[in-house]
Protein backbone atom coordinates (compact mmCIF):
# COMPACT_ATOMS: atom_id res chain seq x y z
CA UNK A 1 0.00 0.00 0.00
CA UNK A 2 1.18 3.63 -1.12
CA UNK A 3 1.91 5.38 2.26
CA UNK A 4 0.25 8.45 0.57
CA UNK A 5 -2.93 6.33 0.76
CA UNK A 6 -3.16 6.48 4.51
CA UNK A 7 -4.48 9.28 7.00
CA UNK A 8 -1.99 11.52 8.53
CA UNK A 9 -3.81 13.50 11.24
CA UNK A 10 -3.34 14.22 14.64
CA UNK A 11 -5.32 15.82 17.45
CA UNK A 12 -2.93 17.06 19.37
CA UNK A 13 -3.21 20.82 18.12
CA UNK A 14 -3.30 22.82 15.01
CA UNK A 15 -1.40 25.90 14.18
CA UNK A 16 -3.66 28.22 12.48
CA UNK A 17 -3.19 31.90 12.00
CA UNK A 18 -5.88 34.45 13.91
CA UNK A 19 -6.49 37.82 12.76
CA UNK A 20 -2.96 39.39 13.76
CA UNK A 21 -0.87 36.77 12.08
CA UNK A 22 -0.04 34.82 14.63
CA UNK A 23 0.14 31.03 15.32
CA UNK A 24 -2.51 29.65 17.34
CA UNK A 25 -4.32 26.33 17.92
CA UNK A 26 -7.60 24.22 16.77
CA UNK A 27 -9.59 23.68 19.43
CA UNK A 28 -13.12 22.55 20.93
CA UNK A 29 -14.69 25.79 20.17
CA UNK A 30 -13.24 25.82 16.71
CA UNK A 31 -15.55 22.46 16.07
CA UNK A 32 -18.46 24.02 17.56
CA UNK A 33 -18.34 26.99 14.66
CA UNK A 34 -17.44 24.56 12.65
CA UNK A 35 -20.43 22.59 13.31
CA UNK A 36 -22.97 25.66 13.14
CA UNK A 37 -21.98 26.72 9.94
CA UNK A 38 -23.57 23.67 8.29
CA UNK A 39 -26.97 24.56 10.73
CA UNK A 40 -28.57 25.63 13.30
CA UNK A 41 -28.18 24.07 17.10
CA UNK A 42 -29.88 24.39 20.20
CA UNK A 43 -27.52 25.54 23.39
CA UNK A 44 -28.40 22.11 24.76
CA UNK A 45 -27.53 20.41 21.68
CA UNK A 46 -23.98 21.93 21.41
CA UNK A 47 -23.32 21.22 25.04
CA UNK A 48 -24.69 17.49 24.68
CA UNK A 49 -21.85 17.37 21.58
CA UNK A 50 -18.91 18.83 23.37
CA UNK A 51 -19.47 16.36 26.17
CA UNK A 52 -19.19 13.53 23.35
CA UNK A 53 -16.06 14.97 21.53
CA UNK A 54 -12.87 13.12 22.43
CA UNK A 55 -9.34 14.32 21.06
CA UNK A 56 -7.36 11.24 19.85
CA UNK A 57 -3.85 11.74 18.21
CA UNK A 58 -3.38 9.06 15.44
CA UNK A 59 0.25 8.60 13.90
CA UNK A 60 1.25 9.09 10.25
CA UNK A 61 0.06 6.23 7.84
CA UNK A 62 -2.42 4.85 10.65
CA UNK A 63 -6.00 4.55 8.96
CA UNK A 64 -8.93 5.85 10.61
CA UNK A 65 -11.29 3.62 8.66
CA UNK A 66 -10.39 0.41 6.38
CA UNK A 67 -12.93 -0.28 3.90
CA UNK A 68 -15.19 -3.49 5.26
CA UNK A 69 -14.85 -2.31 9.05
CA UNK A 70 -17.76 -1.00 10.55
CA UNK A 71 -17.76 3.13 10.40
CA UNK A 72 -18.63 4.35 14.21
CA UNK A 73 -17.02 7.73 14.33
CA UNK A 74 -17.42 11.23 12.67
CA UNK A 75 -13.66 12.75 12.97
CA UNK A 76 -12.92 16.73 13.06
CA UNK A 77 -8.83 17.26 11.60
CA UNK A 78 -7.26 19.60 14.15
CA UNK A 79 -3.86 18.96 12.05
CA UNK A 80 -2.55 17.33 9.20
CA UNK A 81 -3.84 15.71 5.96
CA UNK A 82 -6.32 13.34 5.46
CA UNK A 83 -7.19 11.42 2.29
CA UNK A 84 -9.90 9.20 1.46
CA UNK A 85 -9.88 6.65 -1.21
CA UNK A 86 -11.57 3.82 -2.58
CA UNK A 87 -9.52 0.12 -3.06
CA UNK A 88 -10.80 -1.78 -5.95
CA UNK A 89 -11.18 -5.97 -5.77
CA UNK A 90 -7.55 -5.93 -8.32
CA UNK A 91 -5.79 -3.25 -5.32
CA UNK A 92 -6.19 -0.12 -7.47
CA UNK A 93 -6.47 2.99 -5.24
CA UNK A 94 -9.02 5.53 -6.18
CA UNK A 95 -8.85 9.15 -4.21
CA UNK A 96 -12.22 10.62 -3.48
CA UNK A 97 -10.89 13.51 -1.75
CA UNK A 98 -8.32 14.63 0.32
CA UNK A 99 -9.36 16.76 3.87
CA UNK A 100 -7.53 19.42 5.54
CA UNK A 101 -7.72 21.03 9.06
CA UNK A 102 -11.13 22.33 10.14
CA UNK A 103 -12.78 19.56 7.72
CA UNK A 104 -14.89 16.29 8.88
CA UNK A 105 -14.40 12.94 7.69
CA UNK A 106 -15.41 9.55 8.54
CA UNK A 107 -17.84 8.70 5.96
CA UNK A 108 -21.41 9.40 6.86
CA UNK A 109 -22.40 6.73 4.02
CA UNK A 110 -21.10 3.95 5.40
CA UNK A 111 -22.08 5.15 9.31
CA UNK A 112 -25.39 5.73 7.94
CA UNK A 113 -25.93 2.47 6.22
CA UNK A 114 -24.50 0.31 8.49
CA UNK A 115 -23.19 -1.71 6.24
CA UNK A 116 -19.25 -2.34 6.41
CA UNK A 117 -17.35 0.55 4.91
CA UNK A 118 -16.79 1.18 1.28
CA UNK A 119 -14.25 4.57 2.04
CA UNK A 120 -11.12 3.80 3.12
CA UNK A 121 -9.85 7.29 5.59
Amino acid sequence: MHPAARAHVSHSGIENSNDDGERRTLDADDLIRSLLTLSEVAPGAVAAFRALATPRTFQKDEWLLRGGDSAQLLFFITRGLVQELYIDAAGTEYTRTFLREGSFTGSLVDLISGRPAITWI
